[in-house]
């Protein structure tokens, strides 16, 4: 049987490029290695020691810390904590759409888990599902019998899922020690409640350093090339969950939960999650800016003209609609704010763009639209060239109507 080292070792090559490391070296001693099957395992443990001791180049361009204090330190200021007016009832009706909303999602994606998206979508076309509408149907010539439980018009409760088992698993925690549960305390509720064979990748290696007192935060790096991986990220739930109103708190119980089997980008995972939704709203408010000067004729009767904004504008709205209720007013009427600063600064760089001088090879493309560059700047203008007042009325309606929605 090989050992531990030899198995992962190549994952951990990998691992080590990616934080930094210079890998020339030592990774064709790897690979020299694992092609001769008399390599004994002395080998593999003095070349994953080896890997172990590297360290980050001078110029890596990264500070990747994972202690909380470090974490906390490299921080944008912005809201700590939000004030919540909810009665008990509503509180616990959110907390109980939260987790059926976890285990719907769990139950749609479970029978065709790891497949890739040209996988799924030749499926559904071939059982008459797409675009998917529903659960995934069942077929047994292609869904494994043990996943017929996760399929349309065959599901009678939310099947066993690591998805599931990691929101009750912290939950646990925080029923046995409180608010100062610890990493240690996690580990202990893993080992109490959680077969080995359930567990994959990083939270497996953890799992196995437990068993071997290796305990966190060592669990997270001994022997675990999985340590940046995304496994964290659906454990993350259960704190929201108990902290409603509090994400600083929230991402500290996190911290504690991750910080057992992951480092650095495995711990930060979940925390992309709130920048993306903002990233999502200021796209989309940019995107209406630049789109709304084309209008389209629309599909009724007496037909009239309506700006192409109108499709994505009433978007922005949804988005901080979801950011008010998750992460309070104040959130969302920081992200407006920023909304309408970054749709003004695409109107300064517009403008400056509109009024530089064209060059001559600007007119060169093969086979040219255009036959001199004065005309490419025509067409240029009659797409970018938003008139300046237009738009900054625009935004200031957009600023009062998202601050009086987010209000009310």
């Amino acid at each position: 049987m090989h050992s531990l080292e030899r198995l992962i070792i190549r994952t951990e090559v990998i691992q080590r490029r990616e934080e930094g490391c210079d890998v020339a070296d030592i990774q064709p001693r790897v690979e020299v290695a694992l092609a001769d099957e008399a390599s004994d395992d002395a080998i593999f443990e003095a070349l994953y020691d080896e890997l172990d001791a590297l360290e980050p180049d001078p110029v890596f361009p990264y500070t990747e810390p994972s202690e909380l204090e470090a974490v906390r330190a490299l921080r944008p200021d912005g809201p700590r904590r939000i004030e919540v007016n909810l009665t008990d009832d509503e509180m616990r009706n959110r907390i109980h759409g939260a987790w059926l909303g976890r285990a719907a999602g769990c139950s749609l994606g479970k029978p065709v888990e790891g497949w890739p998206k040209k996988r799924i979508d030749r499926y559904l076309a071939s059982v008459g599902a797409l675009p998917l509408d529903n659960y995934i149907p069942y077929s047994e010539d292609v869904i494994a019998t043990h996943l017929r439980s996760s399929t349309r018009d065959n599901i009678e409760y939310m099947a066993r899922d690591d998805d599931m088992d990691y929101p009750i698993l912290g939950l646990l925690a925080l029923e046995s020690k409180g608010a100062e549960f610890t990493p240690r305390n996690v580990a202990n509720v893993w080992l109490s409640r959680m077969p080995f064979h359930l567990l994959y990748t990083a939270e497996n290696s953890a799992y196995r350093n437990f068993v071997n007192r290796r305990w966190p935060p060592e669990s997270a790096t001994w022997r675990n090339p999985y340590r940046e991986w995304i496994g964290a990220q659906i454990r993350a739930d259960i704190f929201g969950y108990v902290t409603p109103g509090w994400p600083e708190k929230a991402a500290e119980f996190a911290f504690r939960d991750a910080s057992i089997s992951h480092v650095k980008n495995g711990i930060y995972g979940e925390m992309f999650v709130g920048a993306m939704l903002a990233a999502a709203f200021v796209t989309m408010l940019v995107l209406t800016n630049i789109i709304g000067i084309k209008l389209f004729q629309a599909p009724f009767k007496p037909s009239f003209a309506l700006t192409t904004g109108i499709i994505t504008y009433p978007v922005t709205f949804l988005i901080t609609d979801i950011v008010s209720e998750i992460y309070g007013k104040k959130r969302a009427d920081f992200m407006v704010i920023i909304g309408f600063v970054m749709s003004l600064l695409m109107l300064v760089i517009v403008q400056v763009a509109l009024h530089v001088t064209p060059h001559e090879y600007w007119s060169s493309g093969s086979p040219p639209v255009y036959s001199s560059p004065e005309e490419y700047q025509t067409a240029f203008r009659s797409v970018f060239g938003l008139g300046p007042i237009l738009v900054f009325g625009s935004m200031t309606a957009y600023l009062c109507a998202q601050l009086c929605d987010n209000f009310m």
